[in-house]
């Protein structure tokens, strides 16, 4: 064990002495601070906010996995071209605490990296929240609160709750509101729930007119289906276009509730169309310092995963076989939502001035290979937080649980053929 973490100290000064460290350090603050300098969105505080979740967080994580997967897979495979590995025929380590050291090493690099991201886009985030004027329809923060009433929305997670019943659905399960009707959704609020617990409504939906227009409605939550509204909120909407409407009220203190929209007009009397899937009730968590340390975790498990990648490519391949792999698989890395989205649709080439054709053999096995690729990425994309903190959703305990459980399988899978590598070439040396 004292040798897995000598390893792994020495591992850390090289990336310290190489200025690996800081070259990160500094690539990250340039990020953090030129991005939102050139970025700003629409304008306005949410705009911003979203800017630096979006990009200067996506954009931070994607140079850290670039940097990880480069760094690890050049530590073993320069190291075994340099013959510096030789040196176990005088001082003998078993083949896991080499490959050990170096991942837990290169790991605790990632780790400063992660950490000094988070912080960065937390005072930004912050910042950015702080500095809005808050409206009167953002319903008030909870007592323990201190941020104004803005601060608390923009900062805060938002929780999406599933409908679990509708009323006057189709079969499809298109809820329609025709002018001057009401409409209901059903949901169960969590256990865990407050009655100081913000809400919103976030929506689209569709109309029976053609154009963008503004519907005039009014949502409003009730305890039990007959009972008097606890919360509402008026919205004036564009057919087409999402929209979060906060709910001004307490969180009733039942579990099973009724959202319903009253149409009050508006858009030529036009009749809205809500598909399923398309109303939320959104619960705004406090804590935002929780859910992104909460993110950032998932984010270092996928860089734990990333690093156990390129140290088994670089004990199975030569340098430049090496390099020429770790470019590959980052331009694959940045490719993952696209293969994704190819293998589910079974649709990776539309022609723009030609009628489509039927799929021919090529056709096929490329569609093959994109899926191949996409089942093989499959834990890459299910450790990803981008996709969540980018768009401020909770993410929960048991995610972060459930992710931390797969990194660990995949590290350990990914461990088996490095120092089955590292193993072979001990014992070539030593028979010499």
């Amino acid at each position: 064990m004292s040798k897995l973490f000598s390893i792994a100290l020495v591992t850390w000064r090289q990336a310290v002495r190489s200025g690996l460290l800081a070259a990160g350090l500094g690539l990250l603050l340039l990020t953090a601070w030129g991005l939102p300098a050139v970025l700003h969105g629409d304008g306005t505080p949410a705009g911003r906010l979203e800017v630096v979740l979006r990009y200067t967080l996506g954009i931070g994580a994607a140079l850290i996995a670039a940097a990880a997967l480069w760094t690890a897979t050049l530590s073993l495979a320069s190291e075994m071209a340099d013959r510096t590995l030789d040196l176990v025929r005088t001082h003998p380590i078993h083949p896991a605490a080499i490959w050990g050291g170096k991942f837990l090493g290169l790991l605790a690099v990632c780790a400063v990296w992660v950490v000094t991201l988070g912080l960065l886009v937390a005072v930004e985030a912050h910042g950015i929240a702080a500095s809005a004027l808050p409206p009167s329809t953002f319903h008030p923060p909870p007592p323990t609160s201190h941020l104004p009433p803005t601060t608390y929305h923009l900062l805060s997670s938002r929780r999406l709750l599933e409908p679990v019943a509708c009323d006057a659905a189709a079969e499809d399960g298109t809820v329609v509101a025709a002018p001057g009707r009401a409409v209901s959704w059903s949901f169960t609020l969590p256990a865990d729930t407050p009655t100081n617990r913000p809400l919103a409504v976030s929506c689209r939906y569709v109309s029976s007119r053609p154009g963008a227009f503004t519907v005039h409605g009014v949502w409003s939550l009730h305890p039990a289906r007959n009972a008097p509204a606890c919360a509402t909120g008026a919205t004036d909407s564009v057919s087409g276009r999402a929209l979060e409407t906060p709910l001004a009220g307490p969180c009733p203190a039942a579990r099973d509730v009724t959202l319903r929209f009253t149409h009050n007009g508006g858009g030529l009397d036009a009749t809205l169309a809500f598909a399923p899937g398309n109303v939320h009730l959104v619960l705004l968590e406090p804590g935002p310092a929780a859910n992104l340390a909460r993110g950032l975790t998932l984010l270092l498990a996928r860089l734990a995963v990333i690093v156990a990648l390129g140290l088994s490519m670089g004990a199975l391949l030569s340098p430049p076989v090496a390099i020429f792999s770790g470019a590959a698989l980052l331009v694959i890395l940045g490719m993952t939502d696209s293969i994704h989205t190819v293998a589910r649709s079974g649709v990776f080439f539309v022609p723009h001035e030609s009628p489509l054709v039927a799929p021919d053999l090529f056709d096929h096995l490329a569609l093959g290979v994109y899926r191949l690729v996409d089942l093989l990425l499959t834990p890459l994309r299910a450790l990803d937080p981008m996709p969540a903190l980018g768009n401020r959703a909770w993410i929960s305990s048991g995610a972060v649980a459930l992710g931390l459980s797969l990194a660990v399988l995949c590290v350990t899978i990914l461990a088996l053929p490095g120092i089955a590598a590292l193993r072979r070439r001990q014992l070539a040396l030593i028979g010499e």
